[in-house]
């Protein structure tokens, strides 16, 4: 009687610059996309990885089909200068950190012909918590839920595992029909939610 294998679960990564997400994920995941717009970063991620799952260009011109197929996991790493506090706050107005909007349209259009990941992630810098008020963070968490996922945020800096400082925003999303009642809450619970997140999700509540 032959033996189930289980399947190497499967992921897209956009933004993807030179495929430092796939640096650690690449021995239990196989990645099936990497999308990135800018030609120097696709060609360190092609001498780094390959170029088999490679797409160059603006994800708002990705080709459907593209994504027209199982994926567990979508991570996006996009544009954060018009988040960031040293930017200008334009938020997801701006012309950079607003392809969030493109990328969401992209998961719209996956999830309408069948294709829902089963988690998605969404990394940024954390002045995305507090910029225009708490209103983009408001509107990126929407857009999870409204496409059917829990969601969740976690800051995590760097210092805990290098010699620097690094904090960095991280937006989990799983798919609604996805059971989680395996999962628990590291102690203390404040680790991973700081002082930013604590004060959007007071004003939030």
């Amino acid at each position: 009687m032959p033996i189930d294998v289980p399947q190497t679960p499967k992921y897209a990564e956009f933004f993807c610059g030179g495929g430092m997400v796939r640096a650690a994920l690449r021995h239990r995941w196989d990645c099936v996309l990497a999308n990135d717009i800018d030609a120097m970063k696709c060609d360190v991620y092609a001498k780094n990885w390959g170029d088999d799952a490679l797409v160059q260009g603006d994800i708002a011109a990705l080709p459907d089909d593209r994504l027209r197929r199982q994926i567990d996991l979508y991570w996006a790493s996009s544009p954060c200068q018009d988040f960031s506090l040293a930017g200008k706050g334009r938020g997801l107005s701006g012309v950079r950190s607003g392809v969030f909007t493109d990328w969401a349209d992209k998961i719209t259009t996956a999830i309408e012909n069948g294709f829902a990941p089963r988690i998605i992630a969404f990394e940024n810098v954390v002045g995305l918590v507090s910029r225009n008020g708490g209103t983009d963070m408001n509107t990126i968490l929407s857009t999870f839920v409204s496409l059917g996922y829990k969601v969740g945020a976690l800051e995590i800096d760097a210092r805990r595992f290098l010699p620097q400082s690094r904090p960095r925003l991280f937006v989990i999303c799983v798919r609604n029909n996805i059971d989680l009642s395996g999962l628990t809450v590291p102690k203390p619970s404040h680790v991973f939610h700081g002082k930013r997140l604590q004060k959007f999700y007071s004003g939030a509540s």
